[in-house]
């Protein structure tokens, strides 16, 4: 069966950064706050590598849009991020290559480019366009920043109460509580040992303790003594931890509703050949935007605990069409083809796929 691909949607993690704080934040020795800031400044990209990275793919803040969160150099996409993204720009330019979809055919009007508010996520995508789109001149889309309380990718603000049901989430579910208590010596201490966290300047997180294993290892960077020995345990619990968030009926509604809904819009104008229907849509978001996106779809990659996605992953969610004018949904993650729900093989009619999204974050209108 000869399958075409008439649209192409990427939801996307962002590249290699920076931790998202200075860990030594607070230390009793000034000096190891300053190295920590310098170590890190030293991955960021020079001005001139991003404002060339910048002048083709602009960013449309929009009349309200939020600001940035990060503080420099933390929170930041790295010189090895650019790279990464890039060079996931160029596999997916090669795969519409393969798959018959023809760029140089695509107008500006059929591209459709999304991301936060944070600036790695910004930068990420513009990296990815670099080169998906290097061969084409004539597109060089707008990366849209929503205001806040449109934000279709970083829910988290708009929605507050998702915090809150987190929490009693860990209270109330049994096997959640069970695994806390398991985890809580290794809490203490690293409590302990992160300066940051030790001195009150932060809050101890089971994301910030991950982030900073994640961070040093694969920048190859110096462990505070005595943490290393927590690592593994520590991101296998954060990867058990967002399982059971989005095993939540509500909280992935709330977390992944709006991309969702996005996606299952788009693929529907495409169907009907709609007029301002699009041919590529990227939104660029996190890891945690992909864990979402895939349990809304019964991926069963979701359902490994010990699954987190890796720097600059990429989700694409095809719409193919076959010689007799079928529709099918195929997705596929880093290029490798997704079993989802009852559909081992990854094809599955829109109307199924349709269904089974919206099982998970109900209709447009709840």
């Amino acid at each position: 069966m000869a399958l075409r691909l008439r649209q192409l949607q990427v939801v996307h993690r962002h590249g290699d950064r920076t931790p998202l704080l200075n860990i030594f934040k607070g230390s009793v020795n000034a000096r190891s706050e300053e190295e920590e800031t310098l170590l890190w400044g030293r991955q960021l990209p020079t001005l001139t590598q991003l404002a060339l990275l910048r002048s083709k793919f602009s960013v449309d803040m929009g009349s309200e849009a939020q600001g940035s969160f990060q503080q420099r150099p933390f929170g930041y996409l790295t010189t090895r991020g650019i790279e990464q993204m890039t060079e996931r720009g160029d596999r997916l330019r090669g795969f519409c290559k393969n798959e018959e979809l023809q760029l140089d055919l695509v107008t500006p009007e059929q591209v459709q480019i999304f991301s936060n508010a944070y600036t790695r996520t910004q930068l990420s995508v513009q990296a990815l366009l670099g080169g998906m789109l290097r061969d084409q001149p004539q597109l060089n889309p707008q990366v849209s920043v929503l205001p806040p309380e449109k934000d279709i990718i970083n829910t988290y603000p708009v929605f507050p109460e998702i915090m809150q049901m987190k929490a009693d989430l860990e209270k109330d579910n049994a096997e959640f509580a069970a695994r806390e208590h398991e985890m809580a010596p290794i809490k203490q201490e690293l409590m302990k040992l992160f300066p940051a966290v030790d001195s009150g300047q932060v809050p101890f997180t089971w994301l910030t303790a991950a982030d900073y294993f994640v961070c040093r290892r694969a920048h190859m960077a110096p462990y505070i003594p005595g943490t290393e020995v927590h690592g593994d345990a520590t991101e296998k619990h954060l990867g058990f931890r967002f399982h059971q968030f989005y095993s939540h009926r509500m909280i992935l509604k709330l977390v992944a509703g709006r991309l969702m809904h996005n996606v299952l819009r788009e693929m529907q104008k495409a169907l009907w050949d709609h007029s301002e229907s699009k041919k590529i849509v990227i939104y660029s978001g996190h890891d945690v935007s992909l864990l979402s996106v895939l349990r809304t779809m019964d991926a069963e990659i979701a359902n490994d605990i010990s699954f987190w996605p890796e720097y600059s992953s990429a989700l694409a969610l095809e719409l193919l069409e076959d010689e007799n004018g079928k529709f099918f949904v195929r997705v596929r993650l880093n290029g490798e083809i997704l079993a989802i729900g009852d559909a081992p093989s990854g094809l599955c009619s829109p109307d199924r796929f349709q269904d089974m999204v919206s099982d998970h974050i109900g209709s447009l209108g709840d």
